[in-house]
């Protein structure tokens, strides 16, 4: 065992560089700009608000505490810590509940082999953030049933509520834990002690300053939660059989190469089937809960939200059926697997400039867009410009990649705009920018009211200005983007004129 354990230890210092090298520095050089999604953030976190309209606070301030302090690169390093993270969490996690140190190593360089922990990663968000969460979590709540330690229960109620300041779904990590303590036999015996419900205290005053921000805010968070699982486009009985498969096919799909990777490599006789209990629960309950809600209420589940509910599935695979004399090879496979995603990233997103018409949104030239805003501004000398309305994406990237970092009036829309309102932009002024078309020489374009369709009811004084043309990145065809370019002068100084 112990030349097994020496002999796996490189593997997971390839596993740390892959993530911390690999997965940061190969987005940095292959995107022109950031994720949808990390953008998004961005654009909340520099409001610095208890929650925005979507989700509540913490991927947003760690978006914009990476991004302050590094830049594009320090997004996608971001992504990379969580998963590390998460990695040490699965590490801890095994040796608290009886995993032995080869399966402990394995169950971390399986997480190379799904989808979520490697291809995904680089776009920042609340689905990320949430990965560490689930394993130190459960960490910590196994090291208070073991030891009795009310630092563990402590730990277990910090993760539910940061958790929560994440995504409401953090909580669902609760579910798994307690069925793995039925499944080891311990879930009455800790239902009758304090720790379990020292850690739901804990959780609440965590996430005690955001629910008084969701009350003061009409429940915004929850309602965009609820809209986004609610269908009526199948009947009431089709929902409950088309919804749970719709949304546990593409799991099953996702987590098919570690399932591969492992009975590729199983153990044969005695040790086949063992493994410490409460694992699979761990490994699968998640994704069986989310099947069960779905079932019962006929919600439409989002795949996305399944980010954070395998990440024991590795531990629990190794544990169970992966003979160490194989772990070499299992270990290997899953590198590879990690490899191959890195690399196919790199052509999907360097590459495609080359041979897609349609470029992704991480090969929009942000920079030159904002930078063009931002002199269609200054030639006014109206001072910085403190305010964008523009969709969550060009307007995320004005915020961002803008030397004035301007607020972002998201689709014009003040439901969704919270720290923002009609009279600030009166009193600031704003620029306005939309996508007329992703084909500066074609002549259809997207119309300024119908991108905003009350935007010029409710400031007159909007007049658009000349478009801007900018060249996509790296195509061979000159292919150029046109976008729409609008100005709402302050009215505190309507005479404002254009310098020439």
């Amino acid at each position: 065992m112990e030349t097994t354990i020496g002999r796996l230890k490189p593997y997971f210092l390839g596993w740390l560089t892959l993530h911390l090298v690999g997965w940061s520095v190969v987005p940095w050089l292959t995107n022109h700009s950031l994720h949808l999604d990390t953008i998004e953030a961005l654009v909340w976190g520099r409001e610095w608000e208890w929650g925005y309209d979507k989700h509540p606070p913490l991927s947003a301030w760690a978006a914009e505490g990476f991004g302050a302090m590094f830049g594009d690169w320090g997004l996608y390093f971001l992504s990379q810590v969580c998963v590390v993270l998460a990695g040490c969490g699965v590490w801890m996690l095994g040796g608290e509940i009886g995993v032995s140190r080869p399966a402990r190593f394995l169950g971390v360089i399986l997480l190379d082999a799904v989808y979520y922990y490697q291809y995904a990663t680089p776009e920042f968000n609340v689905n990320i953030l949430q990965i560490p969460i689930w394993s130190w979590g459960w960490w910590a709540g196994f090291r208070g049933v073991r030891t009795g330690s009310w630092l563990g229960w402590i730990g277990l109620g910090l993760a539910v509520g940061l958790g929560a300041l994440t995504k409401y779904l953090a909580v669902l990590l609760v579910a798994p834990f307690l069925l793995a303590l039925w499944e080891r036999g311990d879930l009455w015996r800790q239902l009758r002690r304090p720790g379990l419900y020292v850690a739901g205290l804990i959780s609440i005053v965590v996430f005690l300053p955001h629910l008084l921000w969701m009350r003061d805010h009409d429940w915004i968070t929850i309602n965009y939660g609820l809209r986004r699982a609610e269908s009526d486009d199948l009947s009431w009985w089709l929902k409950r059989i088309c919804y749970p498969v719709e949304f546990l096919l593409p799991q099953l799909l996702l987590l098919l190469p570690l399932a591969v990777i492992t009975f590729g490599n199983r153990a044969r006789g005695p040790r086949a089937g063992d493994g410490p209990r409460g694992l699979a629960s761990l490994a699968l309950g998640g994704l069986g809960l989310i099947v069960f809600v779905t079932i019962a209420f006929g919600w439409r589940p989002v795949m996305m939200w399944a980010v954070p509910m395998p990440i024991a599935a590795g531990l629990w695979m190794a544990s169970r059926w992966i003979d160490d004399a194989k772990a070499l090879r299992a270990a290997t496979l899953a590198l590879v697997a990690g490899a191959l995603g890195l690399l196919a990233y790199g052509i999907v997103y360097g590459g495609s400039p080359l041979f897609r018409a349609k470029p992704h949104r991480v090969n929009y030239d942000g920079r030159s867009l904002a930078r063009q805003l931002e002199a269609e501004w200054a030639g006014y000398r109206l001072g910085p410009l403190r305010v964008v309305v523009g969709d969550e994406w060009l307007g995320g990237l004005v915020a961002w990649y803008g030397q004035d970092r301007p607020s972002v009036m998201i689709r014009g829309d003040l439901s969704r705009s919270l720290t923002l309102s009609d009279q600030d932009i009166r009193h600031q002024g704003a620029m306005v920018v939309w996508l007329k078309n992703l084909d500066a020489s074609d002549g259809r374009e997207m119309a300024l009211d119908k991108a905003f369709p009350d935007l010029r009811d409710r400031h007159p004084e909007l007049r658009e200005l000349r478009d801007a043309v900018i060249p996509w990145p790296r195509r061979r065809d000159d292919k150029a983007g046109r976008f729409g370019i609008g100005l709402i002068p302050p009215t505190i100084d309507p005479g404002a004129q254009k310098v020439q």
